[in-house]
Parts: C-alpha cells; sequence; structure tokens
C-alpha cells in the first residue's frame, strides 16, 4: 500500500479545477452511511492536502474507496478520464 497516496494524487491530477471543486463539494457533503470531512479541511487545499486529509480522516483503503465512489458520482464527473485502483489494494 505504500503507493496508493501517489496513486491517489495522481487521480486527483486528472482533474481539472472546475472537477477538483466538484469532488471537493462531493467530498463534504453528508451522505447516509459515510462520514464528510469538513468543508473548511479541504477547501482551497492542494491536491497533495487533499489526499494527506482524506488518508488521515479515512485511512488509505477507505480512501480509496471514497475517491472512487466521490469522482464516479460527482456531477460533471462522468466524461472525466476513468480513474485507476491504485496498486497494492
Amino acid at each position: 500500500m505504500a503507493n496508493v497516496t501517489a496513486e491517489l494524487v495522481n487521480t486527483l491530477d486528472e482533474l481539472v479545477d472546475d472537477e477538483l471543486n466538484k469532488f471537493i463539494l462531493k467530498l463534504s457533503q453528508r451522505v447516509e452511511g459515510r462520514q464528510h470531512i469538513p468543508k473548511g479541511r479541504v477547501h482551497g487545499k492542494s491536491r497533495d492536502d487533499i489526499v494527506e486529509v482524506m488518508v488521515e480522516f479515512y485511512g488509505k483503503r477507505r480512501a480509496v474507496e471514497v475517491t472512487l465512489f466521490t469522482r464516479g458520482s460527482a456531477d460533471g464527473l462522468d466524461d472525466a478520464p476513468a480513474s485507476r485502483t491504485p496498486r497494492g489494494l
């Protein structure tokens, strides 16, 4: 799982700013059955910092699951390049 953080950053690097903002919005919304990250923890942060917060908040495995779910469910992200499941999982 050593490369998970780098792979998560690479996944977020695939997003243009508008897509990243939608990702952050979805990440910080309350969804039944999932903890949300407070918007203040990720708003205005770099992609590296967002991944760091996600890993601290969820742990590596859950951060991957949340990234894939959030990226796939965010409005306007359906046309984004397909995300990869980070190696080592």
